[in-house]
């Protein structure tokens, strides 16, 4: 058995390319980037392209934030620990209550 590892995968290549509007310095040229992928995309990937277009000004919307503000908004990590621990802790809470009668004072 050989094991072959390829990056020539089509959406590699499509992940790679769109990576790069993201690492733009301003929102002007992280849209023309953004655009560009799309138009490289369309004759090979029409579904894309098109979600690329409904998606483009969503996507891109954090570019109009100052810089130096931008690492904190990239990732939702932050949210989603505090929405884990909150929910955690509340079906803990739940679970130590049997019935309804029994949270009843």
């Amino acid at each position: 058995m050989n094991l072959i590892i390829s990056d020539a995968h089509e959406g590699l290549k499509a992940a790679a390319a769109l990576r790069q509007a993201f690492l733009q310095p301003d929102a002007d040229d992280a849209h023309k980037t953004f655009r560009h992928v799309a138009d490289q995309m369309r004759d090979r990937s029409p579904k894309l392209a098109a979600f690329m277009d409904a998606s483009e000004r969503d996507v891109l919307a954090y570019m109009g934030v100052p810089a130096q503000h931008r690492t904190k908004q990239h990732s939702t990590n932050t949210l989603e620990r505090l929405n884990k621990e909150v929910k955690c802790r509340a079906d803990s809470a739940c679970g130590m209550i049997s019935t309804t009668r029994s949270a009843v004072c």
